[in-house]
Parts: structure tokens; C-alpha cells; sequence
């Protein structure tokens, strides 16, 4: 299952999805996802620029357009409800990760950077040459941002 397809399936709404050469970085205010093995061995991320969080958080939750983005803008972090539903995303998109032939995996953990600076196991990763994919997501009436997700031990 693709990126877009989950996403799109998610929130019930169009989702367009488009490599980009924007990638989310160490100093991106992102929400991460951090994926493991039945080994507990970290072997995917996901990390979504704050702003798009927000946008696909609301979305999730049918906010008027526009509302998750003012609240993010306010609070200068995810508030907790918008963090919570992002968490939920990020857990389905386990359904994109866990590939035939590949290791199954599921979230293990989120990372909320939007108010701090990320962990040192996120920044590492976002930092390697690990394989990696950086996307420019748009959703229908939200708004667009960056997507990086980086797969491999």
C-alpha cells in the first residue's frame, strides 16, 4: 500500500502526494513516527513537518480548514488533541511500511519536535543515507508540507 493510498483512505478526502527535494530535517518542527521490528529494532521512520501534521490532524478530525492550522499557530506546538490523531495516522501508516518480504513492523513511538529540538536517534536518521523517500503532500482543502520516511537498520 502507497503513502497517498493510506493517507487518502485515512482521511476520507483527496491526498496528492509528489516527491520532493524538500526533506524534513533536524531543524524542521516535525511530528516523527519511529517504526520497529518484532525484535524491537528501529527500522523505519516517518516524520511529517509540524504544519502538515496539524493539517492532516484536523482532517482526521473534520475541523473546518484552517482550525488546526490557527491552533498549531497559537500554541506553537500540536496541541494534544491534534498530536493524538496524529499519532493515529502515523500508526496506520504501519499499513504502508510492512511490504511482502520485508520485516513487519509498527509504531513504537511519536516524537512531537514542533516545540523542541528532536531526539538523538530522529536527528541520526534524518541525517544518514539511509533509504529514504522525501514527499510534498497535499491535502484537499488543508494545506500541503513535507513527508520524509526513511526505511532500513
Amino acid at each position: 500500500m502507497q503513502v497517498r493510498d493510506v493517507l487518502s483512505s485515512t482521511l476520507e478526502r483527496d491526498v496528492t502526494v509528489e516527491p520532493t527535494e524538500e526533506a524534513v530535517t533536524p531543524t524542521t518542527p516535525a511530528v516523527t513516527g519511529l517504526y520497529v521490528d518484532d525484535d524491537f529494532r528501529a527500522v523505519a521512520m516517518v516524520s511529517i513537518e509540524a504544519s502538515l501534521a496539524a493539517q492532516i490532524a484536523g482532517a482526521l478530525a473534520l475541523l473546518a480548514p484552517g482550525r488546526a492550522a490557527a491552533a498549531f499557530d497559537r500554541a506553537g506546538a500540536l496541541p494534544a488533541d491534534l498530536l493524538e490523531n496524529i499519532r493515529e495516522v502515523l500508526n496506520i501508516m504501519a499499513r504502508a511500511l510492512n511490504v511482502e518480504g520485508a520485516p513487519h513492523v509498527r509504531l513504537y513511538t511519536v516524537y512531537d519536535s514542533s516545540g523542541s529540538f528532536p531526539p538523538r536517534d530522529v536527528t541520526e536518521w534524518l541525517q544518514s543515507y539511509r533509504p529514504r523517500l522525501d514527499l510534498m503532500v497535499g491535502v484537499k482543502g488543508y494545506g500541503d508540507g513535507a513527508m520524509t520516511v526513511i526505511v532500513g537498520a
